[in-house]
This record gives C-alpha cells, structure tokens and sequence, in this order.
C-alpha cells in the first residue's frame, strides 16, 4: 500500500468508528496606504474552514510525517511592452470602466510530478512596482491576491476563489470594488497590501503554509502547478501593462510514493 493510500485509509478508518478527535499570507506593499479588505470566497465556506476534506487530511499529515524537501525558485513576471490585446483570446473590444481584456502570465515550478507542496515563501525586494489598471495573482488558479473584489464574478472551491477569465470578461469596473485582497487576512492571519491601480510602491510576500495546504487539497491528482499574473485592462495604451516583478520562492514539498 503506498503511502497515500495508507493515510486516506486511516482517515476513513477515524471516521466510521468515531474515534479521532476530530497555516500565512501577506501580499504587502510597504508604500501602500491601502487597507487590506480581507476575504472575497462569494458566500462560500469560509477559507479558514478545511471543510472536512480528506483530501486536505492527506495533505496535512503527509506535509507532516514524511520529509520535507526544500527548493528556491527565482520567478520573473517581466514587464509585457505591450497593451491588451484588444478582441483577441477571449479579449473583448475598448470600452472605458468595463472590464474588457487581460494579459495572463505563466510561471511554472519545477518540482516533481509526485510532489505535495506544502509551502511557500516569498522573498520580494524592495523594487518599484506598477500595473494597470488591475491585477489578480494566483497559485494552480486559486487567487491569492488581487487589486479589486471579484468574489462576486467568481466561483469558489473549499472557501477559495478560482480564476477564470470568461466570468469577468464585460463586466462593469466598479469603482468601489477597488483595494487590496488577499486570501485569508481575516481567517488565516494573512496581510495585503500593494500600490493602488497606476501607481508606484513596493511589494512583500507571506503566505501561510495552511492556506497552501488548502489550495493544494483541491487538485491532490495535479502533476504540475504554477504561479500565475493577470493584468486587467478597459480602454487605453497603456492597460495590461506592469512593471518588471522579480521574487525568490522557497518551496517545500514532500513526495508521495
């Protein structure tokens, strides 16, 4: 029986006899003066809440009892030199105060397919950092932060909201919806905080090793997993467009016979 088996077995086994009784993130940016709005999980169970996952059992205690391999990573979202893309891939045509097009950026991590992550750090310098007009950053398409609420566009698994473009693509750009998001900055200990829309500060990263279980517990079966940058634009020349983002990420990891 490999390894993972033999927890989800011990797992059920608590279960039916009744016998078992039954962790940060930060996105900051230190020149913000910006308040960090907390969760946007769109009237799902909260993110703090596991949810009884089995999945999110096996994470946990194989994060816990086998041993845990530890990679730094350096990833670079550059700069795109370009604007959207305006009516390509899904992008809708100019029109100002709508959200009508994005630049989506891919960054893979390169650990092996039979990997749990149990973790990651992020070490981010203090360089100057800008977008336009909005972004969303995500882990496996889970979003971690964002410059604008859109727990009411997305749908949310576990208490976490997924990305998916085709569900914001046309909507209104809601001046009010603007600020700082992060996952779990009520329920996790979690602190955001990052320039507002078109403008310059400087960004800080924390993430709370729980959470990345959570995100982790959604797709145990996924084989790769990456970080992903989506810049949001409505009408202009310079929308889409981000200034060069450059951080090390020390993953941790354990693997899974």
């Amino acid at each position: 029986m490999s390894r993972m088996s033999y927890l989800v077995s011990i797992f059920f086994l608590c279960i039916v006899f009744n016998s078992c009784d039954s962790g940060e993130v930060e996105f900051a940016a230190i020149e913000s003066s910006v308040e960090s709005h907390g969760d946007t999980t769109n009237g799902s169970t909260p993110v703090g809440d596991p949810g009884g996952s089995v999945d999110l059992e096996v994470v946990v205690s194989s994060c816990a009892d086998l041993q845990v391999i530890e990679q730094t990573v350096k990833v670079n979202f550059p700069d795109p030199q370009v604007t959207c893309k305006w009516g390509e891939n899904g992008n809708l045509e100019k029109r100002d105060k709508f959200l009508q097009a994005r630049i989506e950026q891919n960054f893979d991590l390169s650990i092996p397919e039979n990997a749990v992550i149990c973790g990651l750090n992020f070490y981010v310098s203090d360089q100057p950092y800008r977008y336009d007009d909005h972004f969303l950053m995500t882990f496996d398409d889970s979003v971690m932060a964002s410059s604008y609420d859109f727990g009411y566009l997305l749908s949310s698994e576990g208490g976490i909201l997924q990305y998916d473009w085709a569900k914001i693509a046309g909507e209104v750009w809601d001046n009010s919806n603007e600020g700082v998001f992060c996952l779990g900055a009520e329920t996790d200990g979690s602190t955001c905080a990052f320039p507002a829309t078109d403008t310059q500060g400087v960004i800080d990263l924390n993430f709370n090793t729980g959470l990345i279980q959570k995100v982790m517990a959604l797709n145990l079966g996924r084989s790769s997993h990456k970080l992903s940058f989506i810049t949001i634009g409505d009408n202009d020349e310079w929308d889409c467009e981000h200034s060069d983002i450059s951080f090390d990420v020390d993953i941790s990891y354990v693997i899974n016979q």
